[in-house]
């Protein structure tokens, strides 16, 4: 054998050995793939942790992967049984394990198929208050509370959430509103659980320790997941803001002074700064806006938890839970994203009210409601002699012969405020956007209005003021062309029968 044929004889035999090396790696592997969706919501979960671990009885760490902006995710996996499972902070907070999914990997082309879900709002409900039966506008709250300096968990401290319940009297026919009180202590693991409360309402809740109250937090309970959870940071050796007989007696209170802060940056998903977002902390009665470059800064603040959100007109509200020290600045830097909205839509059909409009009419008794067809029957065309046509309200002058309006409830909302206790006179909402003037609105393009003389009975997230306007505008300010009446209709017919006529008769000409 020359040289030439001896190299041609071992290239072959090395590729016929890598081939077969190829193709052993490729069948000692299958394929498992699946989809993480959120049940409650009816939507896809992305950039969730997903961990398959086999089940034979051999050491080897769990494989994991994430899943991608649709929610899937794909191993490739010797064969076997797995358990599939994903990471919720939900779940892991309420204590509910949700049983992994058990599949087996096989080898050849077609994968492995499995689906992973967050368990409905009735599943999680049972989850959390065990043989309870919670129904619907019904819920449960439970976290953990810590204190603020050690972080260690707090033992026999006290949770209590009060809250305003309305019902019609039998007698007078009127609504009566009465202030409920929920109580539970921590265990020793600085845990409480209160089953029951109503969902998608304004709850108070403020933790005692050693005899004293602490601030007020606001809380809401989804109605769709019914289940929060709320972990709370307080400051066990320095007593709170008040005694414990207090609790339920304050709507809104401010929290107390401190010597902590949240600074931070807000900019777009492009990374440009998004100046004018509106900053602030719930239950607090400060408000800041971004500057230019889109910083931001909340100074005195209390040491423990808070809730930082962040609103600007035209963008997703952002709201994220911030735990503060005595003394310390918390760094918080937020990106926007920018909410999609159609340019013109031509609506066939029975003009509609916003969503959140219809909700808060038929859950805020005390408020005024104005649709669309209501204002255009009232025939006034600014806002301020709209809203003084409702009981409560009257004009009031403002500088450079403007009008603005006022609650006649103001007086009494005043009685006993002073210094940072003090509250705006009127909440001014524009889709959103609080603390706006009456400038800044273009009458022709309201939708509806919620109006609130007396703020304590607007929703939660509003009632920060002694009276609450609440504005809903179209989506977009262009008008659709107007639908031909019945004479053009006759002339659009009349036009085109005489150019048919005239083409048949072009057509019998030679």
């Amino acid at each position: 054998m020359n040289v030439a044929s001896a190299r041609l004889s071992l290239a072959l035999l090395l590729t016929l050995c890598s081939g077969a090396t190829l193709r052993a790696q490729q069948s000692v592997t299958g394929r498992l793939e699946g989809t993480v969706t959120d049940s409650v919501h009816d939507a896809i979960l992305s950039g969730t942790t997903v961990s398959a671990r086999r089940m034979d009885g051999t050491e080897s760490p769990a494989h994991t992967t994430v899943t991608d902006g649709r929610g899937q995710f794909q191993f490739d996996l010797p064969p076997g049984r797995y358990a599939v499972s994903f990471a919720s902070s939900l779940l892991d907070s309420l204590e509910y394990g949700v049983s992994p999914a058990i599949t087996t990997v096989t080898l050849g082309p077609i994968p492995t198929h499995v689906e992973l879900a967050i368990p409905s709002g009735e599943t999680l409900r049972a989850a959390a208050c065990p043989g309870s039966g919670l129904l619907r506008w019904t819920g449960a709250l439970l976290g953990v509370v810590n204190d603020a300096e050690s972080r260690r968990p707090l033992d026999s401290a006290e949770v209590f959430v009060a809250w305003n319940e309305q019902s019609i009297d039998s007698t007078t026919r009127d609504i009566v509103t009465k202030r409920r009180v929920e109580h539970v202590r921590t265990n020793a693991s600085g845990q409480y659980r209160i089953c029951g409360l109503p969902t998608d309402e304004r709850l108070n809740v403020q933790i005692g320790y050693h005899g004293a109250i602490g601030p007020i937090a606001i809380v809401l309970i989804s109605d769709d997941l019914g289940v929060r959870v709320r972990n709370v940071a307080v400051r066990s050796q320095v007593p709170g803001v008040g005694d414990v007989s207090r609790v339920g007696q304050v709507v809104v209170e401010a929290p107390r002074p401190g010597r902590s802060s949240v600074a931070g940056r807000i900019t777009r998903t492009d990374g440009l700064p998004l100046p004018g977002a509106q900053v602030r902390l719930l239950g607090g009665i400060v408000t800041v806006r971004s500057n230019e470059q889109g910083d931001f800064a909340l100074t005195n603040l209390s040491e423990g938890s808070h809730d930082l959100e962040v609103r600007h007109l035209g963008y997703g509200l952002v709201s994220r839970q911030v735990t503060l020290r005595d003394g310390e600045t918390v760094r918080e830097n937020i990106t926007m994203e920018r909410v999609v909205s159609l340019d013109s839509v031509r609506v066939v059909a029975h003009r509609m009210s916003y969503p959140e409009f219809e909700k808060n009419r038929a859950r805020y008794y005390r408020g005024a409601f104005l649709d669309a067809d209501e204002i255009q029957k009232r025939g006034y065309k600014t806002m301020p002699l709209l809203v003084q046509s409702i009981r409560g309200f009257r004009i009031v002058p403002q500088t450079r012969g403007r009008l603005g309006v006022q609650s006649n409830y103001l007086t009494r909302c005043r009685e006993g405020q002073t210094g940072v206790e003090r509250l705006d006179p009127l909440n001014l909402v524009v889709d959103n956007m609080e603390h706006m003037d009456f400038t800044d609105i273009y009458f022709p393009i309201v939708e509806a209005i919620e109006v609130y003389a007396e703020g304590e009975n607007a929703p939660f997230k509003y009632a920060r003021a002694c009276s609450v306007i609440v504005v809903w505008t179209k989506r977009s300010a262009k008008k659709p062309k107007a639908d031909p009446s019945f004479e053009q209709l006759k002339g659009l017919l009349k036009a085109q029968s005489k150019q048919e006529a005239q083409q048949q008769e072009n057509q019998r000409t030679p």
